[in-house]
């Protein structure tokens, strides 16, 4: 999250609903919610025998339904006492690319999360970076990289 805003979240602390709470820069309260985008084993398998097409138009319904179901907890633990709300998708078996394709980052409503992130795990490098797509931001937009994919970090 750093790499791609240049900003930290400090003092996190866990909780049940969001997953976690923090402070931004400006000292507004963050929660911050972590879920997985994945499928059952049998269709992980079936995913393996049968590979999606280039937009994996399955993988993008499921993603819309989670982001609802989502949006649907704002108003329930310590939700409505967040000044910010970041929802972060983890990507397990479909990458971004799959994913995303020709869709821009949209901007928050004043009901929903203020940022929605993709984090795509389908392809984590050895030293754990990972790629990075803003859904919902109020002025990042796209892809971010934040590793050096396939390259060694030292000489």
């Amino acid at each position: 999250y750093q790499l791609a805003t240049g900003e930290t979240i400090s003092e996190i602390f866990d909780s049940e609903t969001p997953d976690f709470i923090g402070r931004d820069k400006a000292r507004r309260t963050v929660g911050i919610e972590i879920t997985q985008l994945r499928f059952s084993p049998d269709e992980r398998h079936m995913r393996r025998i049968e590979p999606p097409e280039a937009h994996d138009m399955d993988a993008w319904w499921r993603l819309l339904d989670l982001m609802h179901q989502k949006d649907q907890k704002l108003r329930q633990g310590y939700w409505p006492r967040c000044d910010r709300k970041i929802l972060v998708i983890m990507l397990i078996d479909a990458g971004i690319g799959a994913i995303t394709g020709a869709t821009k980052t949209d901007k928050p409503n004043k009901h929903g999360f203020d940022e929605v992130w993709l984090a795509d795990h389908t392809q984590v490098e050895a030293f754990g970076a990972i790629d990075l797509f803003a859904v919902v931001h109020p002025t990042l937009e796209g892809q971010f990289a934040t590793g050096d994919c396939g390259q060694k970090p030292f000489g």
